[in-house]
């Protein structure tokens, strides 16, 4: 027999693979003052329950997600309306740490002197939606804005940035690319110089409809799309602004550096796996967590029921982040619009929503089993085990049971191989270190582990 440390095998001794969320997203409403043509907000066949995030429920999350890297106040609707607002901000403002950073998207059209005065100064990312360089193009694409009140908006933030001799809050732009509004890029760049924004994202639109899709989705007109995507490159060269985008269709420009990067990850064999489902996560206004921006699919569990961080490592993401590590696209992810980036435009533009139904802003889902206790379980166990107050045969029979609650702990199945390996179980080891290694390929130490069994048998 081996001990552990003669062996060179790597026992896991957590069930929180993946700790903790990088970035949230916090629903804070998700009603809005516009019709934008390219929204789900423009559809009156697509039903979902609109609300406000109430200021206790709000409190409580902020206040449990103190260690996120960036906290986003906004995942659909228009925040600068939300029913707390004010009191959101200041509260987020006074509370996150230096070395966090703090961000919304809006539509501009409140961003006034009460909005931006509290933001003067402070590290806060304002990202604004703007989707045409002209009144008739902006107007038609976000029906009920004004352009004019956009325009006079961004000169009053630069105007009060000035006056207090600062650069912050930052200002970055989007712009939402397709047939009608391509030939106004290059200008929307010049705006973004103008108003002294620091970026420029540029992505495909992504179309809800079929007909619209193959109407007016730029898939359709490749060189229409390239050659104002170069313009727009010179201008952001000459103006200092970084443009996103995700290059152009002949590839004489490629993608940003680092976008693909930005949400995809490299796993063993050379593929790619998504990084959203891993790394951030969705928090709607009544409880609802999601696990990406889609409104209507992708709901992974409900902090009414459960706590987030009991969510973030349950059985549903669980599922959801081994599927899309072993390369197998769940039907919700077949057409998600990040696919964009690795030039698949043709599934990443097009997303039927789905109106077959009402969505629920709390829907009544609720994990099989607390990940969070699951763990603590298992870490005494492992550590009784070490400690030698618990015997190899026990610390098995204790392992089965939580392999019982969720055959996808491949944690569990990596330490049960380790353990019949020490005890000289050579098939039974291999067994379990295989069923580990098919659940998780991409990680090191099972890809290790494996590997030392496999030259031992």
């Amino acid at each position: 027999m081996f001990s552990i440390e003669m062996s060179g095998l790597v026992p896991f001794d957590t069930l929180l693979y993946w700790q903790r969320p990088r970035t949230v997203f916090l629903e804070v409403t998700n009603t809005c003052n516009l019709r934008c043509v390219t929204c789900h907000h423009f559809r009156d066949d697509f039903r979902f329950e609109k609300g406000h995030m109430e200021w206790d429920f709000f409190e409580r999350v902020v206040s449990g997600i103190d260690d996120v890297r960036t906290l986003c106040l906004f995942a659909s609707g228009e925040p600068l309306i939300a029913k707390h607002w004010d009191r959101m901000i200041d509260f987020c403002l006074k509370s996150m740490d230096a070395g966090q950073s703090l961000g919304f998207s809006t539509n501009g059209m409140f961003l006034n002197m009460d909005k931006i005065m509290p933001l003067i100064g402070k590290n806060v990312i304002i990202n604004v939606s703007v989707d045409g360089a002209t009144r008739k193009t902006f107007e038609n694409i976000r029906r009920g804005a004004s352009f004019n009140r956009l325009i006079g908006n961004l000169e009053l933030l630069c105007k009060l940035k000035e006056e207090h001799h600062t650069d912050m809050p930052h200002l970055q732009m989007s712009f939402v690319a397709w047939k009608e509004n391509i030939m106004e890029l290059p200008q929307v760049a010049e705006l973004a110089s103008r108003y002294g924004a620091r970026e420029l994202n540029v992505v495909h639109r992504i179309f809800l409809d079929e007909d619209d899709f193959y109407k007016d989705s730029l898939v359709f007109h490749e060189d229409l799309f390239d050659r104002y995507l170069e313009k727009t490159v010179k201008v952001c060269e000459n103006n200092g602004v970084r443009l996103v985008h995700t290059g152009t269709f002949s590839d004489s420009i490629p993608p940003t550096e680092g976008l693909k990067e930005t949400f995809f990850r490299e796993t063993a064999d050379g593929g790619l796996t998504c990084r959203i489902t891993s790394e951030q996560a969705i928090i709607c206004f009544n409880g609802a967590v999601r696990a990406c921006c889609y409104v209507d699919r992708l709901f992974m569990g409900n902090l009414h029921y459960d706590g987030l961080n009991d969510i973030w490592n349950g059985p549903i993401y669980r599922q959801l982040r081994l599927a899309l590590n072993g390369g197998q696209y769940p039907d919700d992810c077949k057409s998600c619009s990040f696919l964009q980036v690795l030039k698949m435009e043709r599934r990443a533009c097009l997303s039927p929503l789905n109106t077959g139904s009402v969505i629920l802003s709390s829907p009544p889902i609720k994990q099989s089993y607390s990940a969070t206790t699951l763990d603590k379980e298992f870490r005494d166990a492992m550590n009784n085990w070490k400690g030698g107050r618990l015997s190899s045969d026990d610390l098995i029979t204790c392992l089965f049971g939580m392999w019982e609650k969720d055959n996808n702990l491949f944690e569990i199945a990596n330490n049960i191989g380790i353990i019949y390996f020490l005890k000289g179980i050579l098939p039974d080891a291999i067994d379990w270190l295989n069923k580990a290694a098919r659940l998780m390929p991409s990680d090191e130490n099972i890809r290790k582990n494996h590997s030392i069994l496999i030259a031992s048998s």
